[in-house]
């Protein structure tokens, strides 16, 4: 595209003497239109420029992909995690093959929060405690105690009582979780479902049953129960123990559902 005429020498100029506005205008406007049709003859240039590269770069993903079509007939995994840096894909590839052997060693395992922990030293007496305490929820919740394979707490907190002297004292979302290995998935999502009633129980209100979860899926969870409980603190009404935002036309707080932090509607009842 030619646009020689746009350069400064060729474009009109005032002459001597006295101009009119209207001339004066006109000129201003010339110039105006000269600078801009510049620029966009320059972005046009500059998007060919890109264009070509782009199609330069398709044509050799093309041709590539052709190649290994008639070398291999398929993508191989090798393709799909090739990389200049080997050490990086092994470490991912470990860590993703380590992450779906926990997961599978769990698949059956369900977790109680909130069974107060006793202060025995011995891990026999209690795991025995925890399972009887398990026998009792189970009781509740009318699930049978043949459905358990085993029963054991994790590593005990530093806040553990007595319980024939200081029964109360320990609040119960401090102890740490039972795990309860289950019979099959069936047992263990049925259980799952059944736990839902021990919220109408005063004495178990405080007791959660849910599915277990692998190493860093828990230290995801807790990153997200930490930016949950920072971004409540910052809302601007209260209710009891909990805070939520009252925005006048409706009332929320923030919420992990499904993995994510979300926002949760209060609903009037």
């Amino acid at each position: 595209m030619d646009i020689g005429f746009l350069e400064g020498d060729k474009l009109p100029k005032l002459g001597s003497g006295n101009n009119s506005q209207t001339s004066r205008d006109l000129i201003a406007w010339s110039l105006n239109i000269s600078n801009l049709v510049k620029e966009l003859v320059n972005e046009i240039k500059s998007l060919k420029e890109s264009n070509m590269a782009k199609d330069e770069k398709i044509a050799a993903l093309e041709r590539s992909l052709n190649q290994n079509g008639k070398n291999n007939g398929a993508m191989t995994y090798a393709d799909l995690f090739k990389s200049s840096n080997k050490e990086t894909e092994a470490v991912i590839i470990s860590k993703i093959t380590k992450e779906s052997n926990q997961k599978s060693k769990i698949d059956k395992n369900i977790t109680i929060s909130g069974i107060i922990e006793c202060n025995h030293d011995s891990k026999e007496d209690r795991d025995n405690h925890a399972r009887n305490e398990v026998e009792k929820i189970f009781t509740k919740i009318r699930v049978s105690k043949e459905k358990m394979v085993k029963v054991y707490r994790l590593p005990k907190r530093s806040n553990h009582v007595d319980l024939s002297t200081s029964p109360n004292t320990l609040t119960p979302t401090w102890t740490s979780k039972v795990i309860v290995e289950m019979i099959d998935s069936d047992s263990q999502k049925s259980t799952l479902i059944a736990a839902k009633v021990l919220k109408e129980y005063d004495d178990y209100r405080n007791i959660y049953i849910n599915q277990d979860k692998t190493l860093n899926e828990r230290l995801i969870e807790s990153k997200l129960r930490s930016e949950r409980n920072k971004r409540n603190d910052g809302l601007n009404s209260v209710s009891g123990r909990h805070r939520f935002q009252d925005d006048g036309e409706k009332k929320w707080y923030w919420g992990i559902r499904n993995g994510e932090l979300r926002k949760i509607e209060i609903k009037n009842k």
